[in-house]
C-alpha cells in the first residue's frame, strides 16, 4: 500500500502518503489518545483505538482513507483496544474486557460500519494482553507481560559500593504488584505503591521499618508519583487528572488517609515529577507545554 499510518504521541495521528510525504491529520494533538491502528486489506479504511484521555476506556474508530470523518466503530463502557483487520477485510479483531476479563473479540464490518454484534473468539487472556497482528499463515498473535515487581531490602556497604548478604522481600501482601518505594525523611517508615487487580485498584502502604507494621491507604485517583513532606506527616501525590493535558497534586494525610487537592496544573503533556525543598516551602516540578507544531 502507498499509505502508512503514523502515530505520534506529541503530535496527534496522521495518515502519510509514503511516495510524496503528504500528510493529513486524523486526530489533533492532545484531543484523543491513540494506542494503535490497522489498514484494511484493500487500503480503503483505517481502524483506530482512541480514548478521550489517559485513564478513560478506549473505543474503536474508523476512517475512510480517501477522505472523510473519523466515526465510532465500537463504543462500550469497557476498554476496547488493539484493532486489526482480518485478511479478508470482513471483520476487525480487537481486545476487550467487556466480559469482565480481557479476551479477543471479532466484529463483522461492511462498508465501514458494524455488520453485527461483536463475538468472543477467546477469553481470559489476562490484563496484560496486547495484540500483535496476523501472521502470513492467518494466525493471530498477541503478547502477554509475565512477571511483576516487588520491594526488597538488603545490607549495603557504602565503602565497597556493593550489596552484602541476601535481599529480603519486605511485604508479601500483594506479591508482584508493589513498587515506587520511598523512605520517610527520618528513615523510620517506607511508603510504596500497590496495584491491586491489574490497575483497577491502587493504594499507598506505609510500613514501619522497626515493627514491620503496615498501614494501607486506598486511593480514588490514579497516582504516578509521590514525595514525602519534610515533617513526615503527609505525602504529596501526583495524578493524571480527569481531563487531557492536566495533572493534579494532592496532599495525603498518612494518619487519616484523607486526600486534599493541592494544585491543578495545565496545560502539561508530561508527569510533573514533584520534589519539595528541605524546608517544605518550595515545590519543584517539570513542566512542558504543547508546541505550536509537534509534527
Amino acid at each position: 500500500t502507498e499509505l502508512e499510518h503514523v502515530r505520534l504521541t506529541e503530535g496527534g495521528d496522521h495518515v502519510v502518503t509514503v511516495a510524496t510525504g503528504e500528510k493529513r491529520e486524523v486526530n489533533p494533538a492532545g484531543r484523543l489518545v491513540g494506542n494503535g491502528g490497522s489498514f484494511s486489506p484493500d487500503g480503503k479504511w483505517l481502524v483506530l483505538d482512541n480514548k478521550q484521555f489517559d485513564r478513560s476506556p478506549s473505543d474503536l474508530f474508523i476512517l475512510p482513507v480517501a477522505g472523510g470523518k473519523l466515526e465510532p466503530l465500537v463504543t462500550h463502557p469497557s476498554n476496547d483496544m488493539g484493532p486489526h483487520w482480518s485478511a479478508d477485510g470482513r471483520s476487525v479483531l480487537f481486545v476487550s474486557n467487556r466480559s469482565g476479563a480481557y479476551g479477543l473479540w471479532r466484529l463483522p464490518v461492511e462498508s465501514g460500519k458494524p455488520a453485527g454484534p461483536p463475538e468472543l473468539v477467546r477469553g481470559d487472556l489476562g490484563n496484560t494482553v496486547r495484540p500483535v497482528g496476523f501472521t502470513k499463515s492467518g494466525s493471530f498473535a498477541y503478547s502477554l507481560l509475565i512477571g511483576g515487581q516487588d520491594i526488597y531490602a538488603a545490607d549495603f556497604d557504602p565503602a565497597g559500593g556493593k550489596v552484602t548478604g541476601n535481599s529480603v522481600m519486605l511485604s508479601d501482601l500483594h506479591p508482584g504488584h508493589n513498587g515506587l518505594p520511598l523512605l520517610s525523611p527520618d528513615g523510620t517508615r517506607l511508603a510504596y505503591l500497590t496495584q491491586v487487580d491489574g490497575r483497577r485498584e491502587q493504594r499507598v502502604t506505609i510500613r514501619d521499618l522497626a515493627t514491620s507494621g503496615e498501614q494501607t491507604l486506598p486511593l480514588t485517583a490514579g497516582i504516578s508519583d509521590f514525595v514525602w513532606a519534610p515533617d513526615g506527616n503527609k505525602l504529596l501525590l501526583e495524578s493524571g487528572g480527569a481531563l487531557p493535558n492536566v495533572r493534579q497534586l494532592f496532599w495525603l494525610d498518612v494518619e487519616s488517609g484523607q486526600a486534599t487537592l493541592f494544585r491543578t496544573v495545565e496545560p502539561t503533556r508530561n508527569p510533573l515529577s514533584p520534589q519539595l525543598s528541605a524546608d517544605g516551602k518550595i515545590l519543584y516540578i517539570v513542566l512542558r507545554e504543547w508546541p505550536e507544531d509537534a509534527f
